[in-house]
C-alpha cells in the first residue's frame, strides 16, 4: 500500500470518501490492508472538501465495527431473453 487510501464510505443513499494517510494513522495503517467491501467501519476526522467539490473525511482514526463474513452478493439484472421471461413469470 502507498502512503494514501480512499475508502467509500456509505450508509443508505449517502457516500462520503474518507482518506487515509500513512502519516495520520502512524502503525495503525497498516491495518486497512485487512478491511474488505462490506465491512463496517466507525471514522473520526476533519471533514473537507476536495478540489473537484466531493465531500471527504480525512481520517484521523477508525473503529472496525463488524467484518464482513461473505462478499456481497452480485447484481442481478433478471432475464434478458424475453421469450423465457414470459415463461417463467414466478
Amino acid at each position: 500500500m502507498g502512503r494514501a487510501t480512499f475508502l467509500d464510505l456509505r450508509e443508505g443513499e449517502a457516500r462520503i470518501q474518507g482518506y487515509a494517510t500513512k502519516q495520520g494513522l502512524d502503525d495503525r495503517y497498516e491495518t486497512l490492508e485487512l478491511l474488505d467491501v462490506g465491512d463496517f467501519l466507525g471514522v473520526v476526522g476533519t471533514v473537507f472538501k476536495t478540489k473537484r467539490g466531493e465531500l471527504s473525511i480525512d481520517v484521523a482514526d477508525f473503529t472496525l465495527l463488524a467484518k464482513a463474513l461473505r462478499p456481497p452478493p452480485e447484481k442481478w439484472h433478471g432475464l434478458r431473453d424475453i421469450e423465457l421471461r414470459y415463461r417463467q413469470r414466478y
